[in-house]
């Protein structure tokens, strides 16, 4: 699967996943505020942008494992993660799966999920 990403700035790493409907154009607003502190890691999920599109649906699970592929191909162990809308799901996801990979996690208009929950879109 190749997952479009690229970065910015110095410092601690910060991996921003975005929404539903969004590549990392998105982020264009904040990377340069975002970069004067840290290394801003910004990737296209699966299915939009210069990413690949494999027949979808697509779950939190499976972009959480994109989202660990760009931290292996940038060479980061550990980021700080921050995560909007469907990308805070996602965010989730990684923190679950793997810990050990998240130094802090920041969630923006999202979602835990679960029975009482708004199901994530197709």
């Amino acid at each position: 699967m190749r997952i479009a990403w690229e970065r910015h700035g110095e410092g601690e790493p910060l991996l921003l996943i975005h929404g539903l409907g969004y590549a990392r154009w998105g982020w264009e607003p904040v990377v340069e505020p975002l970069a004067r502190s840290f290394e801003v890691i910004l990737f296209d999920n699966r299915g939009i942008g210069e990413s690949d599109a494999p027949p979808g649906p697509y779950t939190a699970a499976e972009l959480a494992a994109d989202a660990a592929q760009v931290l292996d191909e940038a060479g980061v162990q550990r980021a700080h993660v921050l995560g909007t809308s469907l990308g805070g799901m996602v965010a989730q996801e990684l923190a679950l799966a793997a810990p050990e990979r998240v130094e802090r996690l920041v969630l923006a208009c999202t979602t835990a999920g679960g029975q009482e929950s708004f199901p994530m879109p197709q």
